[in-house]
């Protein structure tokens, strides 16, 4: 397995102006920061990402509007934390 991640600049320019600006989407500003985000998924995408983990709350919420083929490479970690505590909960290991 091949870890990959955005270059600080990107990551700057992309996720973090995408979440912390005073338009990014703790303002409430979902939809309009769906192209930058996509833009950063994309990116790791191309350089040979299978799977692509959405390492911050936010993302998720503009994840939705994906195009289809890109959602079936994404991880949502708090998604996958609330299935697994709902499974311990009802027994299952």
């Amino acid at each position: 397995m091949t870890w990959l991640f955005l270059t600080r600049r990107r990551q700057a320019s992309f996720i973090d102006e995408s979440i912390y600006s005073e338009t990014g989407i703790k303002a409430g500003y979902v939809k309009e920061n769906v192209d930058k985000v996509l833009k950063a998924v994309e990116l790791l995408i191309g350089r040979g990402a299978e799977l692509v983990i959405l390492a911050c709350t936010e993302l998720p919420l503009v994840a939705e509007y994906f195009p289809d083929k890109i959602k079936a490479k994404l991880i949502d970690p708090t998604d996958v934390l609330a299935k697994r505590i709902v499974s311990k909960s009802k027994g299952h290991r």
